[in-house]
């Protein structure tokens, strides 16, 4: 009986980590359709689950990324799945900071 409520007390603790938002994505690229196109490789890059427009203008995006992954891992899939140019401008544990050409 306890090892049940100490399995569930992980659960939930595992549950509130997964869902205090993503990973925060800045793009800056000359094209709009760069940056969409970026979007659906990061779509299908492995163990990412959705990819969102937070905010878009003036040649730069934010987007936000629901992702177990870890950020590096994260720029090393996508390079290995995109044609698109990436230079990594900086990376947290909570954020990427891209340029894409």
């Amino acid at each position: 009986g306890k090892a049940a409520q100490e399995l569930e007390k992980k659960f939930k603790q595992f549950a509130s980590k997964t869902s205090q938002g993503g990973l925060q994505m800045t793009v800056h690229a000359d094209d709009y359709g760069k940056i969409e196109q970026l979007i659906g490789d990061l779509n299908g890059v492995s163990g990412v689950e959705n990819v969102y427009v937070r905010e878009h203008g003036n040649g730069k995006a934010v987007l936000e990324i629901d992702s177990m992954q870890k950020p590096h891992t994260i720029i090393q899939l996508l390079k290995k799945r995109t044609k698109l140019g990436i230079f990594v401008e900086g990376v947290t544990n909570s954020g990427i900071q891209l340029t894409v050409s």
